[in-house]
Parts: structure tokens; C-alpha cells; sequence
């Protein structure tokens, strides 16, 4: 479903390159390729089916071979980093493999190959939060859609913290709406981030506006009591300002005002989640005279 004849960039795999024994198929790279690695829309040759193919390549530190397949590392002080970057991208493969949740994306599979490794998940039709929002009058949507967006994340990161495993980049671009209407979690940012912190010379990527303050420090405490759960256990008092980079106090009379608001704190399991509006992947934008964001 795509132009093979547009030109490649020599850090991306080929096309219909092979990996694991044969058993996936590299298609068409899908967004942009990160500074930690290349996701491609792939083809299980077993299961007949599409995946997500998630390549380990950190551009600061590797680089393709000549064989247009093999990762290298720049130099020795580099190849030590690109090791333990390596052990940390399988140990989170490894961990998500073991989560089964609706609003986590799924890993099927994980392996080394090509002197890097590969994460193999569900790939899912739609279109992530961000893209959502850029369709909606003024870039925002109302409470009670995203309290049905946010909701059942959560839930999803209760799972992933009971396996004492941090996510450590939700954003909107990370936040998928799939065509089941369902809002699934992608792309952990926790390798990336233990690997800014294991090196001084490598960059921290932050996502600014939403990372948590103690990601800005190297060996920031994170954890318990931190991070996206601690804020989510006090929606009634907590909005986040138009710049995105403080929090701000909300009133009681605003609180009072806003569409489907709830004195009592939000249960987050089971099918308490459908109670709350759903974002439908073929909403029209609202008119100016609907509801807007509270």
C-alpha cells in the first residue's frame, strides 16, 4: 500500500528485508524515525498477519553497515553504551511481553538479530491523540472525552507500575486511538531515558511540557509516589495551564461546572471506563457552540 520506488534512507532496513528466520517482513518505516530507533509496519509470515517492528538503533551512539543490515557502534566508548542501551531495550521488551492489558500495546515477540534487537507488537489502525487533536476546533477536546481517553491508560500503567516498570514518556503522540475505539499506551520511553542517565554523553530526550520534573535531573527519584499517578489520583483539584508546563489550581465553582464531573474519586477498573464518552476515530470537531474543554 505504498511508493517502493521512493528513495530509502541508508539507515533504514530494506524492503521485504527478513528478520528472525524468516518468520517478519520489513515494510514502509512508520512515522519518523526516532533518535532510539526505527519502527516499521511489518508482515508475520507465520500468522499472516500485520505487526510493528520496533528496531533498537540509537543514532548518537550506531550506524548501519555497508550490508544495509548490520548495527554498529561508532567507537569503543561508544559500543559500551550501545550494549547496555541494548540489555535495557530487551529487558523492557521483556517485561511488556508479560503484560496483558486492552490499553498497553502488546508484545508478541523479541529477539536479537543483526547485532541489535527487535520488538514485534500488535500494529493497530488509527491515529494517535495528537493527530485527534489537531482535527478539533481550537486543539482541545472536552473533560468527559478525555477523562474516557485517560481512564483506562491508566488502568493500563496501574499493570505496568505493579511490575515496579516505569512508561516515563506519556504524551499525546504516545497515546493511540485505534479504529475499535480503543485508546492503547505505545512506545515506553524507560530504555531511553536509563540510557541519557547512564552516559554524560549522550542527551536526555525529554518531552517538554510533559515530563515530570525529576526526568530533568540525571538519577532523578522516580517511582512511588511520582510521576503521571501521583497527579492522576487528583483530577477534582488539578488542571495544567494553556502552556503546558505548570499546574494550576482549580476552583470549586469551576470544578461545579464542568460536564460530568464526580465528587467521588474515579474507580479505574472494569466497566465503569464506558460510562465516560469515547473519542470515535470519525468524530466531526465540535461547533463553537458545543462543549468545549472544561
Amino acid at each position: 500500500g505504498y511508493d517502493e520506488s521512493l528513495k530509502r534512507s541508508p539507515l533504514v532496513l530494506p524492503h521485504h528485508a527478513l528478520l528472525n528466520q524468516g518468520r517478519y517482513r520489513i515494510g514502509r518505516v512508520l512515522g519518523k524515525p526516532g533518535g532510539f530507533g526505527i519502527t516499521y509496519l511489518g508482515w508475520d509470515e507465520r500468522l499472516q498477519t500485520k505487526v510493528a517492528i520496533k528496531e533498537y538503533l540509537p543514532r548518537e551512539l550506531a550506524g548501519r553497515d555497508t550490508d544495509q543490515r548490520t548495527v554498529a557502534a561508532q567507537s569503543g566508548e561508544d559500543a559500551e553504551n550501545f550494549r547496555y542501551g541494548l540489555g535495557k531495550f530487551l529487558d523492557e521488551g521483556r517485561t511488556l511481553a508479560q503484560l496483558d492489558h486492552p490499553n498497553l500495546v502488546r508484545v508478541r515477540d523479541f529477539f536479537e538479530e543483526h547485532g541489535t534487537a527487535y520488538l514485534v507488537m500488535d500494529y493497530y489502525d488509527g491515529l494517535t491523540l495528537a493527530e485527534y487533536l489537531t482535527r478539533q476546533t481550537g486543539g482541545k477536546i472536552g473533560e468527559e472525552q478525555a477523562i474516557g481517553v485517560l481512564l483506562p491508560i491508566l488502568d493500563g500503567l496501574r499493570e505496568v507500575h505493579a511490575k515496579g516498570f516505569l512508561h516515563r514518556d506519556i504524551k499525546p503522540q504516545n497515546i493511540y486511538l485505534t479504529a475499535g475505539n480503543r485508546p492503547t499506551l505505545l512506545d515506553f520511553g524507560a530504555a531511553r531515558q536509563a540510557m541519557g542517565e547512564h552516559s554524560r554523553s549522550l542527551s536526555v530526550v525529554l518531552s517538554e511540557g510533559y515530563a515530570p520534573i525529576e526526568q530533568y535531573q540525571r538519577n532523578g527519584q522516580q517511582g512511588k509516589g511520582r510521576g503521571p499517578m501521583s497527579t492522576a489520583r487528583r483530577p477534582r483539584s488539578i488542571r495544567w495551564s494553556p502552556d503546558r508546563r505548570r499546574p494550576a489550581r482549580r476552583t470549586d465553582s469551576a470544578r461545579a461546572g464542568c460536564p460530568g464531573w464526580r465528587g467521588s474519586r474515579h474507580q479505574s477498573h472494569g466497566p465503569s471506563h464506558k460510562a465516560w464518552p469515547m473519542i470515535r476515530i470519525g468524530d466531526r470537531p465540535p461547533s463553537s457552540s458545543g462543549s468545549g474543554g472544561c
